[in-house]
């Protein structure tokens, strides 16, 4: 529906008519600012490492005013403290003055400087903490895909299932270590057996100590071997030694 275009009519004379913004079009200028209905573009997304960069770029150029300001206040105070020595007080206080401006402007560049700084710093937590975020996102999704095909119930199902399997396999193991062809023992039988083989085995010894015992003698090892007999308590000497003896014997006579 189009609605004719109305005429805004103003206290002074004007030779062109204003037109007043129409419902049908909504990209006419209003008059007094434009139309709510026009749509703002967004803003192209930044890269975190180009705006840190580009921090860094301004921390470094404040870094080089800050220099040469400080240049600059060294200055004035030497200028200061000349005009001082030839009493021209005017010029000294005019130095003065532009060495407080230096200082105003040193301070500001600081000030500035390290909001930059501050803002570098908090553009990396930012970026930390996405990474972070993101990482924990990932895990998370990849432990959701892990645990999509499981359940409590189902883990308690396979762990009863697991343990009825366990103790069917003991069962199996304790019936086939068994014995085949297995009887019956009478202890007392027993028992009455191994006395009797006791008493026999005592007999025995009683036997064997009344009956006296004969022993060879045992010839000695060196009459055994053939060897000639060695006088006992007197050491064996060798052919040297028991040539020396023999000859300390011929030197006494």
């Amino acid at each position: 529906v189009r609605f004719p275009p109305c005429v805004v009519r103003l206290p002074f004379p004007t030779k062109t008519p204003l037109l007043c913004a129409s419902s049908s079009r909504p990209d006419t200028m209003r008059l007094f600012g434009r139309s709510k209905n026009t749509k703002q573009s967004k803003p192209a997304p930044v890269n975190t490492t180009q705006a840190i960069q580009g921090t860094q770029a301004s921390i470094e150029l404040l870094e080089k005013r800050k220099v040469f300001l400080q240049k600059k206040i060294d200055n004035e105070m030497l200028e200061v403290k000349k005009l001082v020595a030839a009493k021209n007080k005017r010029g000294a206080m005019m130095a003065l003055k532009r060495k407080k401006t230096f200082e105003q402007q040193l301070e500001k560049t600081e000030g500035a400087q390290l909001t930059l700084m501050r803002q570098v710093n908090a553009i990396e937590d930012a970026s930390t903490n996405r990474q972070v975020l993101e990482t924990l996102h990932t895990g998370t999704q990849a432990m959701k895909t892990v645990h999509g095909g499981m359940t409590i119930d189902d883990v308690e199902n396979i762990r009863e299932d697991m343990e009825e399997q366990i103790d069917i396999s003991n069962e199996i193991s304790e019936a086939i270590s068994q014995p085949f062809g297995q009887f019956d023992m009478d202890d007392d039988e027993l028992s009455k057996e191994l006395e009797e083989f006791e008493q026999q085995e005592m007999e025995k010894d009683q036997l064997n100590v009344e009956r006296p015992m004969h022993v060879k003698p045992v010839a000695t090892t060196a009459v055994a071997e053939g060897l000639p007999s060695v006088p006992v308590g007197q050491p064996v000497l060798s052919a040297e030694e028991q040539e020396l003896k023999d000859l300390e014997a011929e030197m006494a006579m």
